[in-house]
């Protein structure tokens, strides 16, 4: 981020974090088609598979997921029946 606080193409609240994303803060310009502006948060389970199994059980819905991720493993992204993002991260077993 250049020192005026905006990234090299001029946009606002532009932060890199090494080899892997870019995020932007403040600004909904950069999402993919159908994307929207906002937080994902991971909550660590025990067991992915039945913490999937209970978000539908309790009238959520998994967007994708669950897929491995590097060190093992599972991840999940999903709703709750009201249509807040989060998602789930935890080993199968």
């Amino acid at each position: 981020m250049e020192p005026s606080g905006r990234d090299a193409d001029g946009r606002a609240g532009g932060v890199s974090l090494p080899g892997r994303w870019t995020c932007r803060a403040g600004r909904a310009d950069g999402l993919p088609a159908g994307g929207e502006p906002g937080w994902h948060f991971y909550v660590a389970v025990d067991d992915i598979d039945a913490a999937a199994a209970r978000v539908v059980e309790r009238g959520g819905t998994i967007e994708f997921g669950p897929m491995e991720i590097p060190g093992g493993d599972y991840s999940l992204s999903a709703r709750d029946p009201q249509g807040a993002r989060f998602g789930l991260v935890g080993p199968r077993k």
